[in-house]
């Protein structure tokens, strides 16, 4: 069918009968009344669909608000008369035929028109009725009269692209048209939010947004310096954008060399504004006074990329800074300067901003600004107050502690950021570092104590000096009832590097008790972290083991075995047991027939075709290897299509898994590629036959996606070339292939690795790791996708041991690690395993073969 114009009459006539209040409330009261459905009418956006029969029956709806209310206003709706896509004589018959129905009811139209494209509109009592050829189809509108009256007004404003005229508008007395004009100015000049109005197509001869910024902005400055003027923080924050200030950006704006503020180029149009700012200082500087502190927040924007004017801006702005009341624009002061120092150390200097923070440290009453100062003062100067800054952090901290207590307690402590600031910032002298982390755990405040462990969990993890003296105040948080469970979660993400306070964790899990030991006084109703049990009450099968367990169960300590015990015990079975599984180590052993026993339970008991706790269960028995392997049956047994991945944990069982190679010999024409590579690389396992996995590994080498599924099948195909040693020889070409490509440090390792074991020849892999340690990106320890690995000179280092004296010119590169002060960014755990490894591969270099 064309058209519903029988239909489409009759709605616009019960339309015009009816009552009218233009709330949403109309909406499902009159779609009730002539047979149209509405949809999610407690939601934010409602959705109608009409009874006509047309090819689009749904409703355009315009509803004010942006949250749910009946009563928010109904502006107009529209809905479709005719099918989409006909052709214009088409339309123009449907239009007629419709406006003919209309008229014989409603009397003829009170308007009309035909450009852009024809129309009638009926101006009624309760309502304006609009019927009109769309781009596609003829439409009928109805709207409220106050709405209609201002959409015809906004017709009536120019869309001219001329500056002249856009800034008529945002100068004009009439608020609406002010409003609208001002719109346009920022979709266009706003370098960040394009608007509807940046189509090339439709500027022909007009100028480019920079540009035209360039032309506003001495209009709008002119405006915003009009006494009174209604929109002046619109404005100078418009003019601020304008001239390149980004506030999320780092650095919030830019200084532009001389070539790139050649002529005609984006920065030069905004280095422009920045001029045209410049020349407004005059009238921006008493702004400064304004009563209103976003207005003064506005002009300190503005001043602050006045790039050519800091000399004079600076002094200005510290000047104002001591008559300043409001703290948070005096902060924001100091905040500018500290962009400079840090990205323009050149300026600091000549600007002397070492002088001025020090000035502020020792004038400023206010202890926040006193720490603010000094984090700033420590980049413009790095070596400043040598062995003077912990006291001086620890006496404002103590003061700003005593004030937020008299003022709210509750509040978010406004010393916390610039204290940690002032920690970071003494990067280059740990030992400093270390006295002020030592003071914060003497402070008699909670959120001082929290940001101590915090930070000393930073100084273990960045620093290969033995720190670990640390971990003792921070398990003594665990028996704080507001701080245990920052301490539980600190020490779970040391892992084994925790085990000198595993008596201290032990004793504080015990001493708290389990889940079922704890009352309270109303049921948990949200995700609530205890110390054994993290709790899902709405979803249990999520509830996973608590911080307090993971940090026993991390340490690697026997002693935690019971507690591990228990978890696995618990009715539901909780998620991510592996998590506390592996690092007990042969620890586990014991537990294995528990673990099968559950493994089974929550396979049997899951909740369509896979359980993933059943499969993390699967592989903690992996992890534990052969001493596991009479589960293989078990774990055959819970395998589908969509788990097949656990054919790999049947591998790790070894030749005691024989019993299952029926099921991994069905998984080999699996249509995933890594699924298929595990079966065949267990089969090799299982039965010493390394055909299948020759067959699978030329594919599985061929892969150079950075993706991790990509990368996952490139380790395991390289860790399988390098076990099957020389068997694997056609493989030499690929490995090669991807030295040379070198797609990432932990593949150029494996590649260069398993090229060893498989030719017996070491130059190759020597030359190609020593070369991979020349990248100048070679800090990297977490791939593209920020997953945790260990550091490529791990695997390198491991190579370099087998190897033995031929790789004595890896030493050099082997002893300069030993002797970084730093941490490998990733885990303690790891980087103490890469110092290890790099020592027993200088022994084995080292060693007296003859």
């Amino acid at each position: 069918m064309r058209a519903d114009i029988e239909r489409a009459a009759q709605m616009v006539c019960a339309a015009a009968e009816f009552d009218w209040t233009w709330s949403a409330g109309d909406l499902p009261v009159f779609c009730d009344r002539v047979g149209w459905q509405v949809h999610d009418f407690d939601e934010l956006f409602p959705t109608a669909t009409t009874d006509l029969e047309v090819d689009c029956p749904d409703v355009w709806l315009d509803i004010t608000g942006t949250t749910f209310d009946s009563e928010r206003g109904l502006n107009e709706f529209s809905f479709a008369a005719s099918d989409s896509a006909l052709d214009p004589e088409e339309l123009d018959e449907i239009l007629d035929a419709l406006v003919q129905q209309i008229s014989e009811s409603l009397g003829q139209p009170t308007d009309r028109w035909i450009e852009p494209t024809r129309g009638r509109r009926w101006e009624l009592p309760v309502l304006v009725v609009t019927v009109m050829i769309s781009a596609t189809s003829v439409r009928v509108g109805l709207s409220s009269h106050a709405y209609q009256k201002w959409c015809d007004k906004i017709e009536g404003w120019s869309d001219s692209e001329d500056p002249a005229v856009m800034l008529a508008q945002a100068a004009s007395e009439d608020a609406e048209e002010r409003d609208y004009g001002l719109d346009r100015l920022e979709r266009r000049l706003n370098p960040e939010v394009p608007g509807p109005d940046d189509e090339p197509d439709e500027l022909g001869d007009q100028p480019d947004d920079g540009r035209l910024a360039a032309l506003c902005a001495p209009g709008l400055l002119d405006l915003a310096l009009r006494p009174g003027w209604p929109d002046q923080l619109r404005l100078l924050r418009l003019v601020t954008t304008t001239a390149g200030r980004d506030e999320y950006a780092t650095p919030p704006f830019a200084l532009w060399s001389d070539t790139e503020l050649a002529p005609d180029t984006e920065p030069a149009n905004r280095h422009e504004v920045r001029r045209a700012i410049g020349r407004a200082l005059p009238g921006l500087h008493p702004l400064l006074d304004d009563p209103d502190a976003e207005v003064r927040i506005a002009v300190l924007d503005a001043l602050s990329v006045c790039t050519e004017e800091w000399e004079t801006v600076v002094p200005a702005l510290l000047t104002h800074a001591r008559a300043e009341t409001e703290p948070k624009i005096r902060t924001r002061i100091l905040g500018f300067l500290d962009v400079i120092s840090l990205h323009w150390p050149a300026h600091a200097t000549r600007l002397r901003l070492a002088d001025r923070f020090t000035e502020m440290l020792w004038s400023a009453a206010d202890p926040i600004e006193r720490l603010t100062a000094l984090s700033h003062l420590l980049v413009a100067d790095p070596q400043a107050l040598p062995g003077r800054v912990e006291s001086t952090v620890l006496g404002a901290v103590r003061e700003a502690s005593e004030s937020n207590s008299a003022q709210d307690a509750t509040a978010f402590p406004r010393w916390i950021k610039p204290t940690r600031a002032v920690y970071e910032r003494l990067d280059a002298r740990p030992d400093e570092q270390l006295a002020l982390v030592e003071s914060l755990f003497t402070v008699d405040n909670l959120d001082g104590r929290g940001l101590a462990r915090e930070l000393a969990g930073d100084l273990i993890s960045t620093w290969r000096t033995d720190y670990f003296h640390l971990l003792e105040p921070i398990a003594e948080q665990l028996a704080e009832a507001q701080l245990w469970k920052g301490a539980a979660d600190a020490l779970a993400d040391l892992g084994t590097a925790a085990a000198p306070v595993a008596d201290r964790i032990l004793e504080n899990l015990d001493r708290l008790g389990r889940p079922t030991e704890w009352t309270v006084d109303t049921p948990f109703s949200l995700h609530t972290e205890l110390p054994w049990l993290s709790l899902h009450p709405d979803t249990p099968s999520m509830n996973k083991p608590g911080p307090m367990l993971r940090a026993a169960a991390h340490t690697g300590d026997p002693r935690a075995v019971p507690a591990v015990r228990w978890a696995l015990e618990v009715d539901p079975t909780p998620c991510r047991l592996d998590d506390i599984l592996a690092p007990l180590g042969a620890h586990a052993i014991e537990l294995v027939p528990l673990i099968r026993e559950r493994m089974i339970h929550t396979h049997t008991h899951r909740d369509g075709d896979m359980d993933f706790r059943s499969c993390e269960l699967a592989g903690a028995l992996g992890h534990i290897g052969e001493p596991a392997a009479s589960a293989a049956t078990d774990v055959a047994g819970i395998m589908n299509d969509r788990n097949g991945d656990l054919v790999e944990v049947l591998g790790q069982f070894g030749v005691a898994a024989r019993s299952t190679i029926k099921t991994v010999r069905s998984y080999l024409d699996h249509d995933q590629l890594d699924v298929r590579l595990s079966a065949a690389i267990t089969l090799w396992r299982c039965t010493g036959d390394p055909g299948p996995a020759l067959r699978q590994l030329p594919e599985a080498l061929a892969e150079v996606g950075e993706n991790f599924p990509a990368q996952d099948l490139r380790a395991q195909a390289l860790t399988a070339v390098a076990d099957l040693g020389f068997a694997a020889a056609d493989c030499v070409p690929a490995l090669q292939r991807l030295i040379e490509l070198d797609v990432d440090p932990w593949t150029t390792t494996g590649a260069a690795t398993a090229l060893w074991r498989v030719t017996a020849a070491p130059e190759p892999t020597i030359i190609a790791l020593l070369e991979l340690s020349t990248r100048t990106d070679i800090e990297i320890v977490t791939d593209p996708n920020r997953r945790r690995r260990a550091h490529w000179l791990t695997g390198a280092a491991e190579c370099f041991a087998e190897i033995g004296p031929p790789a004595a010119a890896a030493a050099p590169l082997l002893s300069a690690e030993l002797a970084r002060p730093r941490r490998r960014r990733g885990s303690v755990p790891a980087d103490i395993e890469l110092c290890r490894a790099c020592r027993r591969a200088l022994d084995a270099i080292f060693t007296d073969v003859g």
